[in-house]
């Protein structure tokens, strides 16, 4: 299963359509097209992708979560999609845990390391 089969279940499972997902994420429609289709196999905006269907983002790009996430059960959701900086030291901490740090996984670093710069410049002004 790849990211755009994960997206489409977890688009079907919440009954949400294409135009329903480019509204609530701010992305074009056409961006969640060329994923769906399997065109983009590296969103840029894959947090906001995993906060509006209320999954891992981890999960939807990469099919997997590190043990951290998976066995901290009693941590709320709404908190981890809610709070950034938490939803990235939670990735962070899954993966030191797994030991398995593949450039993939950099990529994913990096690329929460810059919404979350961009979220605190947002919240700063």
């Amino acid at each position: 299963m790849n990211l755009s089969d994960r997206l489409k279940q977890v688009m079907d499972s919440h009954n949400i359509t294409q135009e329903q997902l480019a509204k609530l994420t701010k992305i074009s429609q056409v961006s969640i097209q060329k994923i769906l289709a399997g065109q983009t196999r590296d969103p840029k905006f894959i947090l906001e992708i995993g906060q509006a269907l209320d999954v891992n983002p981890y999960w939807l790009k990469f099919g997997k979560t590190g043990p951290a996430f998976t066995n901290q059960v009693a941590e709320s959701n709404s908190d981890y999609i809610a709070n950034p900086t938490h939803r990235f030291k939670h990735e962070v901490d899954s993966l030191v845990k797994s030991d398995e740090l593949t450039p993939d996984d950099i990529d994913f670093l990096k690329t929460a390391a810059r919404h979350i710069a961009a979220i605190r410049r947002g919240n700063e002004k």
